[in-house]
């Protein structure tokens, strides 16, 4: 939705102009049986720095069967009022911003690089025709 993104990039709204990034930096993080439950803080929005915690709804770490190496996922939730942060545009409603993350890691000090895909493309996938020649599909 391009006009909605001009609009929230706008003066209005996070104001990227002025305001290029938006920072999360965690000061602790809670466990329970050994996963993480929940990350305290702090959230920076417009050079505006505010506490906002993390819940983490489900954590889950295997080993990558293509890359050989520990890979852990997460489902976070968590929420703010937008208006603390200098949003304040069409705030008269209700000003909470709910965030939905998803994030997933992969263990080691550098990414790994991608398998090489077999002669014919991936498994399953069809090659288009030789130039000149028709496809049967």
């Amino acid at each position: 939705m391009p006009l909605l993104d001009k609009i929230m990039q706008g003066p209005d709204y996070f104001d990227v102009e002025n305001y290029p990034a938006a920072t999360y930096k965690s000061d602790s993080i809670t466990f329970a049986n050994g996963a993480p439950v929940s990350v305290d803080g702090q959230l920076t929005l417009r050079e505006i720095t505010k506490p906002v915690q993390l819940q983490i709804a489900s954590f889950k770490c295997v080993t990558s069967p293509v890359f050989k190496r520990e890979i852990c996922g997460a489902d976070v939730r968590g929420e703010f009022d937008r208006t603390q942060f200098g949003l304040t545009k069409a705030a008269e409603g209700d000003p909470t911003v709910r965030l939905i993350i998803q994030v997933e890691a992969i263990k080691g000090d550098t990414l790994p690089s991608m398998p090489p895909i077999p002669a014919g493309g991936p498994p399953g996938a069809t090659s288009p025709p030789p130039d000149g020649a028709k496809s049967t599909k």
